[in-house]
C-alpha cells in the first residue's frame, strides 16, 4: 500500500514537472513575442499608428453613442453590425500577429478581415454573393496560408 502511494506521488511529480515545462515554454514564447512586437512598433510610421488609433477611437465613440439607445433594426443591419463587431474584435489580434512576426498566421487573419469587410460592403449594397477573392492580395494571402510545397516568401504582393 505504501509503495502504491509513493508511486502515485512520483507519477504526479513527473506529470507536474512535465506540464511546468509547457508553461515555461509558453512564457518564453510570449516574452519573445513582446520583445519582437516592441521592436516592430518602433519601426512603424507614425501615420500607421495614428490610423489604427483613429479606427479604434471612432468605433469606441460610435459604440458609446448608440449603447442602450433603442432603434429600428433589420436582418441587413443586424448582419452588418455582427460583421463590424467581428472585425473590430480581431483588430488587436491581427496587429499582434503582424507585429510579432507571425506572418503566416497574420496572412490568414488579414484574409479573414478582407473577407469580412467585403461582406459588409456586399450587404450594404445588396450584392449578396460569395466573394472568393475580394481584393487582389487575398489570393496571395490564401497561397501563403495554404501552401504545402514551401512558402512563397520571395513573391511580392500584386
Amino acid at each position: 500500500m505504501h509503495e502504491q502511494h509513493t508511486a502515485k506521488q512520483s507519477t504526479r511529480k513527473e506529470v507536474s514537472e512535465f506540464l511546468r515545462g509547457g508553461i515555461d515554454h509558453e512564457g518564453r514564447i510570449l516574452e519573445s513575442g513582446i520583445t519582437i512586437r516592441e521592436r516592430s512598433k518602433a519601426q512603424y510610421k507614425q501615420e500607421w499608428l495614428d490610423a489604427r488609433l483613429q479606427l479604434l477611437s471612432i468605433s469606441a465613440l460610435l459604440l458609446n453613442q448608440k449603447d442602450g439607445v433603442p432603434g429600428e433594426t433589420s436582418a441587413k443591419i443586424s448582419d452588418r453590425l455582427t460583421l463590424i463587431m467581428a472585425f473590430l474584435q480581431g483588430v488587436y489580434a491581427t496587429e499582434t500577429l503582424i507585429s510579432e512576426g507571425q506572418y503566416i498566421k497574420a496572412a490568414a487573419a488579414l484574409k479573414q478581415d478582407i473577407e469580412i469587410l467585403a461582406r459588409i460592403g456586399e450587404i450594404k449594397h445588396e450584392a449578396y454573393r460569395i466573394t472568393l477573392n475580394p481584393l487582389p492580395c487575398a489570393g496571395y494571402l490564401n497561397d501563403l496560408t495554404h501552401r504545402s510545397e514551401g512558402l512563397p516568401c520571395t513573391r511580392s504582393l500584386p
